[in-house]
């Protein structure tokens, strides 16, 4: 449904302009670089209920700018990127999480395997 601009089998559940709020930045600068134990997040941003890529080369992360997503506590995590179509879903179970790095290796893996 984010993917497809709020349209889930044909119906519209959100609106075109309510995916679009989601998905952008909406923190001042004066906050950057966030940070999330102890571990700054350069390049990436807080929209409306998700993180947003907001600089995919300083963020040091393959992906698109204005890509999203959300991290949970168990090592769960997703990543929506609107300019590849891709939908990206890690499902862990790992108390506390490693870090960043598990998804990380899923991602570059994944935008590694991607072709034109």
């Amino acid at each position: 449904m984010l993917l497809q601009y709020g349209k889930w089998e044909g119906e519209r559940l959100l609106s075109h302009k309510t995916i679009e709020l989601m998905r952008v930045n909406h923190l001042s600068a004066e906050l950057f670089p966030l940070e999330i134990r102890n571990n700054p997040l350069k390049g990436e941003g807080w929209g409306l209920g998700v993180s947003v890529n907001m600089d995919p080369a300083q963020s040091m992360s393959l992906g698109s700018q204005g890509s999203y997503g959300w991290a949970g506590l168990a090592s769960t995590k997703f990543l929506i990127d609107p300019q590849e179509e891709l939908i990206l879903i890690q499902m862990g179970q790992l108390i506390p999480p490693p870090e960043h790095l598990f998804f990380q290796y899923l991602r570059n893996v994944v935008y590694q395997a991607l072709t034109p």
